[in-house]
């Protein structure tokens, strides 16, 4: 009880929970730092609700039971949201509409969008940009796995593209590597590498990377370098012809 003191007691907030979901390099889930345990079922729904954002109840159940009657599928759907709902209260909004997230949820592939965080670039770029629920092969989750590749590739290419126009190769080219590691076959970012190279004064570099590309593409996809790519390769080779000129004269 409460000892009157001639001034009120300072209300004290209620605790909120603070969950985070891990959706790249597989999924987990923990609320205020400790493990939360949920079914398949429930990590399912979890997982397309943060993928997706707010759905209705048809269209997640269509979405996520695609081959099942809809009696069937949205008989599942009941099931899997008593499910979650028993292992972890309060995660979903509570709203008679649409199924979503509660606010607040952290979740990791929200980094991947908007303007992506170097920070989170550099935390992950070891990995190789972790893919999306690894191991998990229902559609939705193979199309959104592929646009967040897509973004991690862009954001990698872009930070080396702005790291070059500041002045700084050696960290553009930093970048342009993490992106060539993650996606060999990805044309643009050893263009990216060959321009920090060369703004870098690195042509002996440059040609051989040149070599590696012009191999890989040919092996690999059987075509040949674009335009773009050719005049860099082309660049490459004249600074050292000139290099070579100057050094024999």
């Amino acid at each position: 009880m409460w000892i009157t003191t001639g001034t009120a007691p300072e209300t004290v907030p209620p605790h909120r929970a603070g969950w985070r979901l891990r959706l790249l390099g597989g999924f987990a889930l923990d609320r205020d730092g400790e493990p939360v345990a949920l079914p398949a079922t429930a990590q399912r729904l979890v997982a397309f609700l943060a993928v997706r954002g707010a759905s209705d109840r048809a269209r997640t159940a269509w979405s996520m039971w695609a081959s099942k009657p809809e009696e069937r599928a949205s008989a599942d759907l009941r099931t899997a949201l008593w499910r979650l709902r028993k292992a972890a209260p309060g995660l979903l909004a509570d709203s008679t509409g649409a199924l979503a997230l509660a606010a607040g949820v952290t979740v990791d592939t929200r980094s991947l969008t908007g303007s992506v965080d170097p920070a989170f670039l550099r935390r992950h770029a070891a990995e190789g940009c972790p893919d999306l629920l690894p191991g998990w092969y229902d559609d939705w989750v193979l199309m959104h796995r592929e646009l967040l590749r897509h973004r991690a590739l862009r954001a990698l290419e872009d930070a080396a593209g702005a790291a070059i126009r500041a002045g700084e190769p050696a960290a553009g080219l930093g970048w342009a590597l993490e992106a060539v590691a993650a996606d060999a076959l990805r044309e643009s970012g050893h263009r990216l590498v060959l321009t920090a190279m060369l703004a870098d004064g690195n042509v002996s570099d440059a040609l051989r990377h040149a070599d590696l590309v012009v191999r890989l593409l040919a092996e690999q996809l059987g075509v040949r370098p674009s335009p773009q790519l050719m005049a860099l390769i082309e660049e490459a080779r004249s600074r050292s012809a000139v290099a070579t000129g100057r050094a024999r004269g």
